[in-house]
């Protein structure tokens, strides 16, 4: 193969090493050359196929962002870790559930609660009135009104100091000023702002689970919600997050409470990536409208991606926190992921579980959407049951 010469030399000069860089060895060598050959055979052949793809190859790239060692000690600064993990120990002590588990729900229902705010409607900064701060349109809500009148282009600020990819324009219906929505992706102007919807809250977050400690993913999915998830050793699967709503272990919560159809559900780590749509369906069953692109080429560009990952992340089986056969750990998680996805009927109860504990402690237990308007989620098909 003409480009085994040219990967031997990427090898060298590209890869993150744990040591000093080396000569490639013939198992990373047959493996690099399958994953090249794979990649340059297969091309999306449609537009969906395109936009699957390439979703796919810029939330995997984007995943290198949380690893940076002084954004995480930023981000370390803006949580109360010690308060929470001193809580996490003593919850864990009468609960049966380990600590770890404990943090990571305290974490997300701190972030909703006391760090972020949700930005539903825009307020007007000359009348100065809109809904309360979470979007919950609370009674001391204005009847002011915003109408999104379209995208504004970025500023040379916005996008350098905040990694705006867009900024949304909104008219005020009673004095016409029209404010600015800046949806900024850089979490050094998000940890100043502390503002936005989903897309600034699991971006957010998913650095905040990475300081913390934890294994993170952020998760996509293409009708238009994105949250997180965390890897649980004591339960020994990724476990649903979601900083919006300050929900732990929900993964119903969006076919079930808000009454939502989804296809297509991705998780994003720096091990790679997984179609994770089965952890979120009431059923056993793939949902219908998968059609964007075919299952064998959704599989094998996940195949793909995750190898590329793994390969560049870890070369030559390099330790991982101390675990000698790195590769071994991640094939036997994925191993029991996909036994997990599959087993509807453990997930079902699980998801009973759930709900009778959330009804012994509140009546929200299949309440629709918290964060946004009523009309907003209404309009999104996701405020669940009346």
């Amino acid at each position: 193969m003409t480009f085994i010469p040219a990967y031997v030399s990427y090898l060298r000069t590209h890869h993150i090493t744990h040591g000093t860089p080396r000569e490639p060895n013939l198992s990373e060598l047959f493996r690099s050359s399958v994953l090249l050959a794979n990649t340059l055979s297969w091309k999306p052949r449609r537009a969906d196929e395109s936009m699957i793809v390439g979703v796919i190859r810029r939330l995997d790239n984007g995943m290198d962002v949380y690893e940076d060692a002084d954004l995480q000690r930023l981000a370390r600064t803006q949580m109360p870790l010690d308060e929470l993990r001193s809580r996490a120990t003593m919850l864990a002590r009468s609960s049966g559930r380990h600590s770890q588990d404990h943090l990571a729900e305290l974490l997300v229902s701190w972030f909703k609660q006391s760090y972020m705010n949700w930005v539903d409607p825009i307020r007007c900064q000359l009348c100065e009135r809109g809904t309360d701060s979470d979007g919950s349109g609370g009674a001391g809500s204005s009847k002011v009104k915003m109408e999104c009148i379209g995208q504004g282009e970025v500023s040379l600020m916005e996008q350098v100091e905040g990694g705006a990819g867009r900024v949304e324009l909104w008219k005020c219906q009673k004095c016409g000023r029209i404010e600015r929505f800046p949806r900024y992706n850089d979490c050094r102007m998000l940890m100043k702002t502390r503002k936005g919807r989903c897309g600034e809250f699991a971006n957010l977050f998913t650095l905040f689970l990475r300081a913390a400690g934890f294994r993170a993913r952020y998760v996509w999915n293409l009708e238009d919600h994105v949250w997180n998830e965390y890897h649980s050793e004591s339960i020994g699967r990724w476990v649903h997050l979601d900083p919006c709503e300050g929900t732990w272990n929900s993964h119903l919560l969006y076919t079930t409470n808000w009454k939502k159809h989804m296809t297509y559900v991705f998780g994003f780590s720096t091990d790679g990536c997984a179609d994770v749509t089965l952890g979120y369906m009431p059923s056993g069953r793939l949902p219908l409208g998968r059609d964007k692109i075919l299952e064998r080429d959704l599989c094998r560009v996940i195949r793909i991606t995750t190898e590329r990952r793994r390969q560049q992340r870890h070369p030559g089986g390099a330790t991982v926190e101390g675990d000698d056969d790195w590769r071994a750990r991640l094939e036997r998680e994925d191993a029991a992921e996909r036994s997990w996805l599959l087993d509807w009927s453990k997930r079902k109860q699980e998801e009973a579980d759930r709900v009778a504990k959330e009804a012994d402690m509140n009546d929200d237990s299949l309440a629709g959407r918290q964060s946004g308007q009523a009309e907003w989620k209404i309009e999104r098909g996701e405020a669940g049951q009346e």
